[in-house]
């Protein structure tokens, strides 16, 4: 090894220094020199000073000690080192808002059952690259937003009965118990904000702005969820949340769909407000049963 003769590399280390620089400094240059490997020994191992008779291995043996304290992280109250499990925080990334803007289109009726979603259009559309748009229709169709036809390429998915069916008999089991449970543990303060959201869903009713009605209704459901204190129950209907918004729009473009919804919820915050959990959890499901044949006809009556 090239540190293994002491003296040689020491008097190497002096010549050098010596045609470097001027007569004056060498000797000042040496002697800051010969400071440098106890600066960090960790950072120095292998390297002998000028004037020590330390070996290599010496030199390590000290270093690691040195280094004994320093080196070892913090731990937290678990035992793991801390930061060691430390999440980065990332912005949406442009796949997420492609998926959320196709979604929202599809939700809003700008794409219908049965669009097709050609790949160049939507990156235009869209203004990203062609692979992102291939992710997120694959995305799209492992959530069931759209599907592949044969010669066709993807299509926004048709709402069929038999899906109507299985999603509103879940919702009328689901948000029937919720109601039941929001009579039961309801504070004053919540069934007052149900109040003041069914009094705006009557207003944006009476408008005709369905979006708002909308924005009212999954409002309501909100409320309902926080007083009725079952998180697995709002995990479920949340994952629902933009799938529901888009039969709530099929639904309440029938002509009188609309009122009738709000004078059911009026019903449903009554018995509420009376603590009756048997009646709220009643005109609850029947307000489901009533959405589903609205629904029905609505997607009957397009055909």
């Amino acid at each position: 090894m090239w540190l293994a003769n002491q003296s040689e590399t020491n008097h190497r280390w002096r010549r050098w220094l010596g045609h470097c620089l001027p007569a004056a400094f060498p000797t000042r240059c040496l002697s800051i020199f010969r400071t440098l490997p106890y600066l960090d020994p960790r950072l120095y191992v292998g390297i002998p000073s000028l004037n020590s008779q330390e070996s290599p291995t010496d030199m390590k043996r000290q270093a690691s000690k040195a280094g004994t304290d320093t080196d070892r992280p913090a731990l937290t109250d678990m035992g793991i080192p801390r930061g060691s499990m430390a999440v980065e925080r990332v912005n949406p990334t442009l796949r997420q808002l492609a998926l959320e803007q196709l979604k929202r289109a599809i939700v809003e009726g700008q794409l219908p059952p049965g669009s097709r979603l050609v790949e160049r259009k939507l990156c235009d559309l869209l203004d990203v690259s062609r692979t992102i748009v291939r992710e997120t229709l694959g995305q799209l169709e492992a959530e069931g937003w759209i599907t592949k036809e044969p010669y066709k390429g993807p299509i926004v998915a048709v709402i069929d009965e038999d899906g109507i069916r299985q999603i509103f008999e879940m919702r009328a089991a689901v948000e029937g118990y919720v109601a039941a449970l929001c009579a039961e543990r309801a504070t004053i303060e919540q069934i007052e904000r149900l109040d003041v959201t069914v009094k705006a869903m009557s207003e944006a009713q009476i408008s005709g702005d369905v979006g708002a009605q909308i924005e009212t209704i999954e409002e309501f459901y909100e409320v309902l969820l926080d007083a009725a204190q079952n998180s697995l129950m709002a995990s479920y209907l949340s994952s629902q949340r933009s799938r529901l918004a888009r039969l709530r729009r099929l639904s309440l473009s029938h002509s009188s769909r609309a009122s009738e919804s709000t004078e059911e919820k009026r019903g449903i915050l009554a018995a509420i407000r009376n603590r009756d959990p048997k009646k709220a959890q009643a005109l609850a499901e029947q307000h489901i049963w009533n959405s589903s044949k609205s629904l029905l006809a609505a997607i009957r009556r397009d055909l």
